[in-house]
């Protein structure tokens, strides 16, 4: 019993292990920035043919570009090619103005968030109209966004709360430590109509500094680093200190304490065996008991050690999966 719970453990570390490298490998993987030119002679990056906007006319995906070809891929989903753009055609860097006087560029209307009170995709304009596109769904207009959006215009609402002018569909009104002041002169010469008003945005400051106080209160000599951690916000104090709130970073820090503690626990269970071994006084049972006790510990810290081996030796030596590479 105490040999599978052992075994148990020690493969749920390794599993851990193997999704973690897994997770980092997929992500290096996938920022992949390995400049390459297509056949057309467009300068561009080796990109995932799923991740690549082929469809586009001044677009191309060249799965032939041999640099691209070395980072594999299995299949058509995933396979890597050159994803270059027309240099002479970049299309979406054209620069134009709305009807409503809001600078910005020719985009593809389904590329344009024109649902945005803040943003209007305009296809009237010549210069976008001269780009062509065949249908409502890829056809060019000037994707503009209004200027005022983005003045973060200081103010401070009736509260007293700190805060910029923002447009009441953007703040998070709901929010009870955030508060939209529509009455602030300063957001309102920013000259926003009922639907496409400009207000106060503020946030009661004094909330995030009690929130930390109370957290770090229960840290006792280690309050200091405790305050240093939570300041950073990107860190979490915990009983375990000071975790990151990356992904990556979170993972690759859970894996490490992870292992360290299937190894004392390993190294514990070895002390164990070999007591029960020196004080079995010749009887079998309490012998074989240890001896299985102090293998099965061995072997589970040999796992532990060997598990990021086994993990690429198994993935990319015998499978090819490019993702661990």
């Amino acid at each position: 019993m105490v040999k599978k719970v052992i075994l148990t453990t020690l493969f749920l570390l390794l599993t851990t292990g193997i999704f973690g490298v897994l997770n980092t490998k997929t992500k290096v993987q996938a920022a992949a920035t390995v400049s390459c030119s297509t056949t057309q002679g467009w300068p561009g990056t080796c990109t995932r043919q799923n991740l690549c906007d082929y469809a586009a006319p001044n677009i191309a995906w060249d799965p032939a570009i041999a640099v691209c070809k070395a980072l594999g891929g299995i299949d058509i989903a995933t396979r890597y090619g050159c994803c270059g753009t027309d240099p002479q055609n970049p299309q979406k860097t054209v620069s134009c103005s709305t009807t409503q006087g809001w600078p910005g560029t020719c985009t593809r209307q389904n590329l344009c968030d024109y649902a945005a009170p803040n943003i209007a995709w305009d296809p009237a304009i010549a210069v976008c109209k001269a780009l062509g596109g065949i249908d409502i769904a890829t056809r060019y207009g000037c994707c503009g966004t209004d200027p005022n959006a983005s003045t973060n215009v200081s103010c401070s609402t009736t509260q007293g709360w700190p805060g910029t002018c923002t447009i009441k569909s953007v703040c998070n009104f709901s929010d009870p430590n955030t508060a939209w002041d529509g009455t602030i002169p300063v957001c309102l010469a920013l000259n926003g109509t009922q639907l496409l008003s400009y207000g106060c945005c503020g946030t009661n400051s004094n909330t995030a500094t009690t929130s930390v106080t109370k957290v770090c209160d229960f840290a006792g000599t280690n309050k200091p680093a405790c305050d240093a951690c939570m300041g950073k916000g990107t860190a979490a104090w915990t009983a375990l200190g000071c975790i990151p709130t990356d992904p990556s970073q979170f993972i690759s820090q859970i894996l490490g304490i992870g292992i360290g503690i299937g190894g004392g626990i390993a190294f514990l269970l070895i002390l164990f065996g070999g007591f029960q071994i020196l004080t079995s006084a010749g009887n079998p049972e309490h012998l074989n008991a240890g001896k299985e006790l102090v293998t099965s510990a061995i072997t589970g810290l040999l796992i532990i050690i060997f598990s990021i081996f086994l993990l690429r030796l198994i993935g990319v030596n015998i499978f090819a999966i490019p993702e661990f590479k």
